[in-house]
């Protein structure tokens, strides 16, 4: 049985996207004193003093933009392109960063496509970078079709340290007549039975038409040749979900052994607050560790008996849901927390059991030593919003139908499917759609999950102690003692 891993703006508008250069402001140049950035036409969610103009530091010109943390988060900034393109067409993207003394996690360029029903066609990033890095030029070359509406470029950094970015760039790439080796078909025609066997999406295609499509205009003589066009097979499938990695992207996330842990700490005397943010790894050990030290600190917190948990998953855009799940078991309860229904209409189940996650009964991840039990459970706030993503979504949905479970925040980011990783035969992987979620009480999702109190903070300005949502989970709990 193969198991299911969760892995996880301001508008300019162009009328020929075959242009050489159509980014506003690519290199920071234009300040807007108005702009939470100063940077004219980029836009970002991260606060002010994390992402901003560096006028001291530049590639060419006066200023450069910077992402900077001395904690491990995810920040990024962007700019959407709305384009009107009719043929087929393979385009560069290329900006000049550099790092300083990024670790638990990279930084990196980044792009994606968003179709004309709203769906991300695709999600790209050029190399991970980590570590002290000088200024160099990075690309990413990706195809567009006449489905694709927008375009988001930018920056992010995931992790923490420091990242500039300068002289953003996209032009047009000739396509010639096609030409590939035989066993780049071979390559392709791996890809096409992953999805045909296995994907959520497959009926809403004509993958023999896409297949021929992708032959008709693709250049390649090895497998690596061939990743711009898997990213755009793979974005067809407009599920949100899907993505594509390449050998190394792929082997980073199997050996990843840092990343960053909860937050627990006692709000007001009264409440036992839990911050659960992205596991990006499927390093076994990393698990395990993550997990137990997960319940010994709900065992910590516990000992305050408090009146109620504040559980934040607003900041958990997924990853891998197996060592969440196993440490946050004394909390989620024994027993069958949630589902995922496959395309052939399989069900696999999600439970928590003795210390140990588990899909149809098979131990995924188990702590060391003695499991934690609480024989009483007081009320229960977990908290949402647009960046709780995939298995981050998957976590919150495992508390739903408990008793004395309420939601409180934004809608979700709206994945809740299920990814299983398909391995190709080079080493890439394609994170493929292959199930959607269902609640304990077999509510089927697929879509956003809608918490039971809404509560806007993403859009305001706010410090820990007048955060709006967790306000409103104290005042719930209070009123449920």
């Amino acid at each position: 049985m193969k198991k299911i891993l969760f892995i996880l703006g301001l508008f300019l508008t162009v009328s020929n996207f075959t242009k050489a250069q159509i980014i506003k402001n690519p290199d920071f140049e234009i300040i807007n004193n108005d702009s939470v950035i100063k940077a004219e036409s980029w836009s970002t969610k991260s606060n002010s003093e994390n992402v901003h103009i560096d006028s001291l530091v530049a590639y060419s010109g006066k200023n450069s933009l910077t992402i900077k943390s001395d904690k491990i988060t995810d920040y990024k900034v962007e700019q959407c392109l709305q384009v009107s393109n009719k043929d087929f067409s393979k385009f560069l993207l290329s900006a000049y960063i550099k790092t300083d003394s990024i670790q638990f996690g990279s930084g990196y360029l980044s792009l994606y496509t968003v179709n004309n029903k709203g769906k991300y066609g695709f999600i790209s990033k050029s190399v991970q970078l980590t570590g002290t890095n000088d200024w160099e030029k990075y690309t990413i070359e990706f195809y567009v079709d006449s489905t694709i509406k927008e375009i988001i470029v930018g920056g992010r950094l995931n992790g923490k340290g420091q990242i500039w970015f300068d002289d953003f760039s996209i032009k047009s790439i000739s396509i010639g007549k096609p030409k590939f080796s035989d066993k780049v078909l071979v390559y392709l025609n791996e890809v096409f039975k992953i999805i045909e066997e296995n994907s959520m999406r497959k009926d809403s295609l004509d993958l023999q038409g896409l297949k021929e499509l992708c032959l008709k205009n693709l250049e390649a003589q090895t497998e690596a040749d061939c990743y711009p066009m898997i990213r755009y097979i793979v974005g067809k499938l407009s599920d949100n979900h899907s993505s594509f990695e390449i050998p190394n992207e792929a082997s980073s996330y199997q050996k990843e052994t840092q990343i960053k842990f909860p937050i627990g700490k006692i709000i007001d005397k009264n409440y036992a607050y839990l911050a659960i943010y992205s596991f990006l790894s499927t390093d076994s050990i990393t698990q395990i560790n993550y997990a137990t030290k997960l319940q010994s600190m709900i065992d910590s917190l516990n000992k305050y008996s408090p009146i109620g948990w504040i559980i934040d998953l607003r900041e958990n855009s997924g990853g891998n849901c197996w060592p969440m799940i196993a440490g946050m078991g004394p909390l989620i309860g024994e027993g069958d927390l949630c589902y995922i229904v496959d395309n052939k209409n399989n069900r696999f189940t999600f439970s928590y059991k003795n210390g140990t996650s588990l899909i149809n009964n098979e131990a995924i991840v188990k702590i060391q030593g003695e499991p934690l039990f609480l024989n009483i459970i007081k009320p229960l706030a977990v908290l949402i919003g647009p960046y709780t993503a995939s298995s981050g979504e998957i976590l919150a949905i495992s508390f739903i139908g408990k008793p004395n479970v309420k939601l409180f925040g934004e809608p979700s980011y709206g994945v809740t499917t299920a990814n299983a990783p398909f391995t190709l035969s080079d080493g890439a992987i394609i994170n493929l759609t292959v199930g959607v979620d269902l609640d304990r009480n077999f509510k089927k999702y697929g879509d956003k999950i809608i918490p039971d109190f809404r509560v806007n903070f993403s859009n305001l300005k706010y410090e820990e102690n007048d955060d709006p949502v967790i306000f409103q989970a104290k005042e719930w709990i209070l009123g449920n003692n």
